[in-house]
């Protein structure tokens, strides 16, 4: 037992003594002589870029000489060293050639622009402007903030009647819209009425819009017709649809917010095998619109063999049915208003 003892004490002082004393031993070479090459590649395989502004690619892995060149010098350029400029918006492909192999970069180039340059407001409307075709900070200003003001994000508020120009200014450089303002009409209560009515006491349908609607057994058709106003476009949507055993009629007549000053009614027919079905829209000056006269529809589309003349013919039908419910169904008998508050000044049953 002493000499287990004893035996072990001596191989304990020996790991001691090699973790302690340095010792020369020629080392043996585990490692490969033949190294793995370092993997080539290029910085970007993608970017996108601002005219005017320049990216500086590169190849690493390598000490061979690089070569660039572009395949469309007019979108963007490249020098010798990788450097690329962007000349105008579109596409182009950077490569890097290598000892015989390509690598390549998409350079997609933008330009930056104002979403609109012409702009037409009522007092108290809305419209947000936007820059597109660059991710640097926007700075907003307005020439003339009595007539259209502008929020940091590029919202403009009408204020009053006039002009004044928007100016949004992007790395050194200016965009300008250039707003009209125009005084709300009289018949702008109306909507006002309308709008405080549908929002108090309009329906809620799948898109989140309120609206209003009433239906009707009339000679056989069974009709309805609704009134909704869309928050998100601010735009209000006077709807008529029938059911016949000849066919399927539907009217839709769309009313910006932002400008009362016409409105843009759509008909969509089907009526049957037997004439076909057709596609047709107009559009309407509230105050000339009378809802007897007829309107010139244009036609979008038809199949069968309906004629023009009786695309017009069914069109204005239905546009004066749908006119005389708007009014008495639902303006008159719920809201307290007429067509005529709403700028038909000429319309009359």
């Amino acid at each position: 037992m002493k000499s287990v003892k004893k035996f072990a004490a001596c191989i304990l002082l020996v790991f001691c003594l090699a973790a302690t004393v340095s010792v020369n031993v020629p080392s043996l070479n585990l490692v490969s002589t033949v190294q793995a090459a370092s993997k080539v590649k290029i910085s970007k395989t993608k970017a996108s870029l601002e005219k005017g502004t320049t990216l500086q690619l590169k190849v690493s892995g390598t000490k061979k000489k690089v070569q660039w060149s572009t395949s469309s010098s007019k979108i963007a350029t490249v020098n010798s060293k990788g450097k690329v400029t962007a000349k105008k918006a579109g596409t182009a492909t950077i490569t890097a050639k290598v000892a015989g192999k390509k690598y390549k970069c998409k350079i997609t180039v933008t330009t930056p622009a104002i979403s609109k340059k012409t702009l037409k407001l009522t007092v108290e409307n809305t419209y947000t402007l936007k820059m597109t075709g660059t991710k640097k900070s926007v700075k907003w200003s307005s020439n003339k903030k009595s007539v259209a003001t502008v929020s940091s994000k590029g919202k403009v508020t009408a204020k009053k009647a006039g002009t004044a120009t928007i100016t949004a200014s992007v790395g050194g450089k200016k965009y300008t819209c250039k707003v009209t303002v125009v005084k709300k009409p009289a018949f702008a209560v109306g909507y006002q009425k309308l709008n405080q009515y549908l929002t108090k006491h309009g329906s809620l349908n799948v898109n989140g819009n309120r609206f209003i609607s009433a239906s009707d057994y009339i000679e056989g058709m069974d009709i309805t017709w609704g009134i909704e106003y869309d928050s998100k476009k601010k735009q209000y949507q006077f709807i008529m649809s029938s059911e016949h055993y000849y066919g399927d009629i539907a009217i839709s007549m769309y009313v910006n917010a932002a400008d009362l000053q016409y409105v843009r009614p759509n008909c969509v027919v089907v009526i049957g095998d037997e004439l076909g079905a057709f596609i047709s829209e107009a559009k309407i000056v509230p105050a000339k619109y009378n809802g007897k006269s007829n309107v010139t529809f244009t036609i979008k589309n038809t199949s069968g063999g309906i004629s023009s003349a009786e695309v017009n013919q069914v069109s204005n039908a239905s546009l004066q049915l749908a006119f005389a419910g708007w009014e008495g169904y639902l303006l008159q008998r719920e809201v307290g208003i007429r067509m005529r508050d709403l700028g038909f000044t000429s319309f009359s049953i």
